[in-house]
This record gives structure tokens, sequence and C-alpha cells, in this order.
């Protein structure tokens, strides 16, 4: 009995710490992976099996990085929407900023109260938008992608009166389970692009260390969710236009370079259309695409990090705007 119960936990550690499903299985186009050798499943089988508290060796073996416990906190706050029942919706109205004082102001502290901290202290004036409560708010908004402006207006009334639904959830789950493909054995120093929160973050030792507003790509060509090693960087760069980008190129002026497929001569300038014949590439300079500065990591994606001239982007809120690779803020510190 001893060694099934061992066995089943060594499976449900498995699944934690690699995944449930194989991601190339899931889909080879988008996901790669290298096997996980049958040795360290073994391992941790007969160390399960050897262990005094078999817990405590379990729990050893696991290690979640923090954009992986965020996203499952936030699934346990979006499963709980039980919590709400009874609680009626905020009304419609003007909108609501520290300060103000009234029984719409009681219910949206009700209503945050049971979708965040439920350890959080009771107000002695629940009807008063004050300090502790502006920075529920802004909390509030920033998970569900809102302006963090501390402003309760009818998009973030909207949010508060109705936070949950099941495909969201789903999604969640299914995003939880992509991220276990990728944080096995994950070392403490690495480079973090948040996709979904347009940033990236330097971690050391664990703890994110600087950020930094980045550009992703378009719905039409999402930023691929993998994991490579950087090992060098390009200062002042050329740029090889992508096929996908030079079909919708026409004329293009000397900054560009046209090269024959066929013979490789050169050309500065000129029709990019025909791309079965020629290869475009733009030469370093202030008006580069990627900038004055690239960082590779070789991947089968093409994906990569890199300055861009369309500095004015960065202002934006959403900013899934490129074709895939990742546009920095602020290269030079990164």
């Amino acid at each position: 009995m001893l060694g099934l119960v061992g066995s089943e936990m060594c499976i449900r550690d498995s699944h934690t710490r690699f995944g449930k499903l194989d991601p190339v299985t899931v889909d080879p186009k988008w996901n790669d992976r290298a096997p996980i050798p049958a040795e360290r499943l073994i391992a941790d089988m007969q160390g399960a099996l050897n262990a005094t508290d078999l817990q405590t060796f379990l729990a050893s073996r696991l290690s979640y990085p923090f954009w992986y416990e965020q996203l499952r906190q936030a699934l346990s706050q979006s499963a709980g929407a039980a919590r709400l029942a009874g609680v009626p919706p905020v009304p419609a109205g003007p909108a609501l900023v520290q300060g103000d004082r009234g029984p719409r102001v009681a219910l949206l502290r009700e209503r945050l109260h049971r979708l965040g901290d439920q350890n959080a202290p009771v107000s002695a004036t629940p009807e008063l938008f004050d300090e502790s409560l502006h920075a529920e708010v802004v909390a509030f908004q920033r998970r569900f992608k809102l302006s963090p402006d501390g402003v309760v207006g009818p998009a973030t009334i909207a949010a508060i009166n109705t936070p949950f639904d099941t495909k969201k959830i789903e999604r969640m789950r299914i995003n939880l389970e992509r991220m276990r493909w990728l944080y096995d054995d994950l070392p403490a120093d690495y480079v973090f692009v948040d996709v979904a929160h347009y940033m990236t973050h330097v971690v050391r030792n664990s703890e994110i260390v600087w950020s930094t507003r980045v550009v992703v790509g378009a719905q039409d060509a999402q930023t691929p969710m993998f994991r490579d090693n950087m090992d060098h960087l390009v200062f002042n760069p050329t740029w090889t236009v992508p096929i996908s980008i030079q079909k919708k190129m026409g004329k293009v002026s000397a900054s560009y370079t046209l090269v024959d497929r066929q013979t490789g001569r050169k050309f500065s300038g000129g029709d990019a259309s025909n791309y079965k014949r020629y290869q475009v590439v733009q030469q370093p300079g202030p008006r580069n695409a990627l900038g004055r500065v690239k960082f590779m990591f070789p991947n089968r994606h093409s994906v990569y990090l890199h300055d861009t001239p369309s500095k004015a982007l960065f202002g934006r809120s959403a900013r899934a705007l490129s074709h895939g690779c990742v546009r920095v803020q602020n290269p030079t510190r990164l």
C-alpha cells in the first residue's frame, strides 16, 4: 500500500513539476521541450519510497517561481465566486474616489473584501472611501488589467460586479499547465518577459530587481511562450526583413539593401515586393527597426528582444503591436 501511495504521489509530483501533458504532443509547431530523462523520474520515485516523511520530500522537490504562484493565487480568488453570494452589486452612479462616503462605498468595500484579503481588519467607517480602500481598488484594477488609478468608474464597477466567468477560469488553468512546461530547474537568475502585462523583469536570486516596459506580438503574430539561453548581444544590428513583412512592402529607400537570392547582387533601395527574388536588409542606424541593440537567444521561433526607434508606443497601456519579437523600452539599462 505504501508503494502504491508513493507512486501516486510521485505521479502528482511529476505533473506539478513538468505538467500533465506533453507540450510537443499538444502542438509540435508551437511548443518545444527536451524529453524528461526517465532516470530523473525513477530517482524521484525511489527517493519518495525511501523518505521518512513523504510530504516533506515532495515539498523539497517543488519550487514555484513568482509568476506561477501569482496565477495560482489569482485562480484561487477567481474560483471563489461563491464568496460574493448575498452581497448586492455596486449600483451604477458617479465615479467613486478617495474621500467619498455612502452606501455604494460600503458595498464596494464588502465586495472587494470578499474578492481579496478576507483577513484584512474590518473598517470602523465602512462607508468612507479611505486610503486603505483606495489601495484595494488599485490592486484589484491591476489584477483585472484596468487602469490602476484608484477611481471606481463604470469599467471597474462592472469588473467588481461580475469578476468571474467559467471561460476565464478555464484559461487560467490552461496557462498554469503551460507554465509547468517551463519552470523545471529554472535558475535563480533570469530575464522574464511577462507578455500579458507587457513587461520584462530581470530576476536575481528568484526576486525581481529591475523591470522595463515592452511591446509584444500582436494578435495575429503572438509572441510564443518558451524558454531559452541568451548567449550574445548585437550592437547596431542590421535587420533582415521577414517575408511576412516584406510581402506588405513596396518601394523602399536606400536605407534598405535588396539582395538577389540567386546571384547575391545587392541594390540600394528599390521594389521590395518581389520576396521570392529579393531579400531585404535594413542597414544599422537611428531608424533601424531593431534600434541600437538586440539580445540573442537562438530559437526556432526567430524571436528575440531588441531596441526600437518607435519609443512613443511604450506610452500605451496595451502594447501587443509587434510581429512577435519583444521591443524593450530601456535596452541600454537591460
